[in-house]
């Protein structure tokens, strides 16, 4: 008899012993964001180069960008892939939004590009940024 109460009693115990009171756990969105944010992208990173990238097409297979940044204007090159003559360019001055916001338009196009370390991320009309398959922008390349 006493060792069946020793044995209830050794089996409680472990089995009290490996029970966790977790809760789980909810990401955040602060956590999610990439290091390579900054605040104030305008003073604290080296934002001046060339970005490159395909951004989503209505109507054709994407949009290929370059868009070459600098102090205080920007030439932006692209084409409507899949379609004949859609090659585009343009030269326009640099419009900051806020610290770390640029605005770039060209003919229809009109675009709001969060600036980071080492990417323009596509904003969303509501600035917020686009998650399309991974969110999507533009690489810089140099």
């Amino acid at each position: 008899m006493k060792q069946f109460i020793l044995l209830s009693l050794l089996m409680a115990l472990t089995i009290t012993a490996c029970q966790t009171d977790s809760k789980p756990v909810k990401k955040s969105q602060n956590n999610e964001k990439k290091l390579t944010e900054v605040k104030n992208a305008k003073e604290e990173i080296d934002w001046q180069g060339t970005y490159e990238g395909i951004l989503p097409c209505n109507d054709c297979e994407g949009i290929r960008l370059k868009i070459v940044l600098q102090k205080s204007n920007y030439v932006l090159k692209g084409y409507y892939k899949g379609k004949d003559n859609s090659n585009f360019s343009h030269e326009g001055e640099l419009e900051w939004k806020n610290e770390s916001v640029i605005h770039l338009e060209y003919d229809n196009l009109s675009y709001n590009f969060l600036v980071t370390k080492k990417e323009l991320k596509v904003l969303d009309e509501a600035g917020e940024v686009i998650d399309y398959n991974g969110t999507y922008g533009l690489r810089k390349t140099s």
